[in-house]
């Protein structure tokens, strides 16, 4: 299996988009099963020559020559969701930074949210477009053609409070509680849970314990490599090491332990996978 990630090359898609990464294998390689977990990026996968089925979270990408290009809206907040490969795979996927795909699509993010949401087509030229860019060879190629093709349907996207809002949230200064957040910003909390479920498709709670989940990784990552559990936990803005304990746990499985003992790092640790 070949991993290759990509960031935006244009400036414009960059406020939005996070990168891309390509995923390829071969018809002779054995099945492979890994466990992604949760995200505050909305993810478009897209397959060619797949079969992709959905069902509770598990995701199931199999070789299929039919000459159509799947694609999946995946927005995950609550717990793993297991990734299954079999026979030759041919994947890109695009991360969108926090309320970015809402700066392309004509609806809310929560209009195209559905319980299974394994034929997303946001426009009705997205699925030819899509099949061009898989019948080119290159991979950067084909990259360039999907950042040409979503920065024509960028629109921008304006909002009185949520992007500063998660931008606090997701700051160094993310300890004042989401009462008091909602507050700040002169509305109600359940004016921000309305508008988070519209946006983000998640409630404020569920984005914040991401938030701190993948501040977890950094701080494991870039500064302590699991040496001192304590200053990950509170460079991650954890209360205590109980209340990392409890979030991994829900996020995960695991514990923080267990969970940075068996994860797989991809493209210098900006793909977290753990492979079953």
């Amino acid at each position: 299996m070949e991993v290759r990630l990509y960031k935006p090359q244009n400036s414009s898609l960059n406020e939005f988009v996070e990168c891309f990464y390509t995923l390829k294998r071969t018809a002779g390689e054995n099945s492979v099963i890994y466990a992604a977990f949760p995200s505050v990026y909305a993810m478009i996968c897209l397959n060619a020559n797949a079969s992709v089925e959905f069902f509770e979270n598990n995701l199931t990408i199999a070789h299929c020559p039919n000459n159509i290009v799947e694609t999946s809206l995946i927005i995950d907040f609550d717990y793993p969701g297991l990734n299954k490969y079999e026979g030759a795979t041919d994947e890109i996927v695009v991360y969108f930074k926090p309320l970015g795909l809402n700066a392309f699509l004509e609806h809310d993010l929560r209009h195209y949210v559905r319980a299974n949401s394994i034929h997303f087509a946001p426009f009705n030229d997205y699925v030819a477009a899509m099949t061009k860019i898989f019948s080119l060879s290159d991979d950067p190629d084909r990259i360039r053609a999907l950042e040409e093709y979503w920065l024509s349907k960028l629109k921008g996207f304006r909002h009185p409070f949520l992007p500063s809002v998660v931008d606090e949230m997701m700051s160094d200064r993310a300890s004042i509680s989401i009462t008091a957040l909602a507050r700040r910003h002169g509305i109600s909390r359940m004016t921000l849970n309305k508008h988070f479920d519209r946006h983000l498709c998640a409630t404020p709670s569920q984005f914040r314990k991401v938030v701190r989940f993948r501040k977890a990784l950094e701080q494991y990552r870039n500064k302590f490599r699991a040496k001192n559990l304590a200053a990950v936990s509170n460079g991650a803005e954890y209360f205590d090491q109980s209340h990392m304990i409890k979030d991994f746990k829900a996020l995960t499985r695991l514990s923080p332990k267990a969970f940075f003992s068996k994860i797989s790092e991809l493209e210098e640790g900006q793909i977290i996978w753990l492979f079953l």
